[in-house]
């Protein structure tokens, strides 16, 4: 069984509010579900935008017709620290204290939107660091959806669930599946705003009507599921995503001449091994 998970990042108060309004349309159609990284506040100027009832009600309904599960998208994405590798963060090397106060406000925000619990947190830019994992174990999160280069250093008591792979790739990671269909597979696909032809800022590669087409090809095949990342949470355990994480760094650092023997698009739930073939 391939498990394919659709992780939508960046909607806010000031979004591009018709595009996702279409995508959603194209999630109902199809009937496939969508987890959707809410930022709580969004930056004009000086000011901070608060993600309101008001101001994002086709969240809300959609939110409330079960075609999306919300989760916490950091707090105003903010690039405020860099990481050791050169990627922006909001979170990664700043105080405890100062990330418990954006992450408990942000999700105060949302759940008052929302009228729901938040169950998981995605960084902004997928960094953060040791005080993000603590701090979100200590408010009972279920999850942190993000990369694994700024993993920490021993294992924190949280899930953490990457990201594997892009929209535009999801046929590619099927393809990987199928090559392995000894084995149940899983691909959390990340898509933005930027990566849709109708984006209102910059065309981007993918037209809606080819999302349908590859969402309707892809529900199609008799040995695909389409889940959540609150789903999938639910049925791993702390030291089961410690180690898919441990995996997934592994197989970032390893040659080329091994990594061409092992999919890069796939959740690495098995050992690696598992997924080798020639």
């Amino acid at each position: 069984m391939f498990e394919v998970i659709l992780r939508f990042d960046d909607p806010s108060a000031t979004s591009d509010h018709s595009l996702e309004k279409n995508i959603f349309e194209v999630l109902e159609e199809v009937g496939i579900p969508a987890t959707v990284a809410v930022v709580p506040y969004r930056a004009d100027g000086e000011n901070l935008i608060p993600t309101l009832q008001t101001n994002v009600p086709h969240l809300i309904d959609s939110h409330r017709a079960g075609i999306i599960e919300i989760t916490q998208h950091g707090y105003a994405h903010k690039h405020i620290k860099t990481t050791h590798i050169g990627d922006p963060s909001e979170f990664y090397s700043t105080s405890k204290e100062s990330q418990a106060q954006r992450i408990i406000a942000g999700r105060n925000l949302l759940e008052s939107t929302f009228s729901t619990k938040i169950k998981g947190f995605i960084p902004p830019w997928n960094t953060y660091d040791s005080n993000t994992t603590d701090i979100l174990s200590e408010l009972n999160y279920g999850y942190l959806s993000g990369n694994y280069v700024t993993l920490p250093s021993s294992k924190p008591k949280i899930r953490l669930i990457p990201s594997t792979t892009h929209i535009r790739s999801i046929r590619r990671a099927y393809a990987e599946a199928k090559r392995r269909s000894w084995l149940n597979t899983c691909a959390v696909a990340l898509m933005h705003h930027y990566d849709f032809r109708e984006w209102r800022h910059k065309p981007g590669p993918l037209s809606l009507a080819d999302f349908k087409t590859d969402l309707v090809w892809l529900k199609n095949q008799p040995d695909v599921r389409f889940s959540t990342l609150s789903t999938m949470a639910d049925r791993l355990s702390v030291s089961k995503c410690w180690s898919i994480n441990k995996r997934r760094l592994l197989h970032y650092k390893l040659s080329w001449k091994i990594k061409r023997y092992l999919p890069s698009e796939l959740l690495p739930i098995h050992p690696l091994w598992l997924y080798l073939v020639t």
